[in-house]
């Protein structure tokens, strides 16, 4: 069982945090010592970005929508200075990698060499919004993430 909720937060994860080769870059270059530190998610703001339909979908299936929502409220990303990434799960699962911050592109490569890039909407003191990609054969469940440095 352990293994197997294992398996769908790193399901979920990549699928949140896909590469996309096209993410376009929005042109307004961010700071990366701007990120590092440790950001926890905010669910309400995160969470009222859904999509209706994808909502609907995910109101239809309780243990669907239980186990998204799971797997993003509590959650910390922590970027440190020397390019280490570690996500942090609310059950304590960690998931460690390294980063690096071009212009307004976040690439994450997780420890197994998974490349993962967002763009970084806002990148503010106190406030993190990271857009998820989408491509034409899919959607992120959560387009927009927020998060506030802790």
């Amino acid at each position: 069982m352990k293994t197997t909720t294992y398996f769908i937060y790193i399901r979920l994860f990549f699928l949140l945090l896909t590469a996309a080769l096209f993410v376009p870059n929005q042109g307004n270059a961010q700071d990366s010592n701007d990120l590092i530190g440790s950001w926890i998610f905010s669910d309400g703001p995160s969470f009222a970005r859904i999509e209706p339909d994808i909502k609907v979908h995910m109101d239809s299936i309780p243990q669907l929508k239980t186990e998204v929502f799971s797997a993003f409220t509590g959650r910390i990303l922590t970027f440190s200075a020397n390019g280490d990434f570690l996500m942090t799960l609310a059950n304590g699962l960690q998931l460690p990698g390294t980063w690096t911050l071009t212009g307004n592109v976040l690439r994450v490569t997780s420890a197994e060499g998974f490349v993962m890039e967002q763009t970084v909407g806002e990148l503010k003191t106190n406030r993190l919004t990271l857009i998820a990609p989408a491509s034409a054969e899919s959607r992120p469940v959560l387009p927009e993430m927020f998060y506030r440095k802790i």
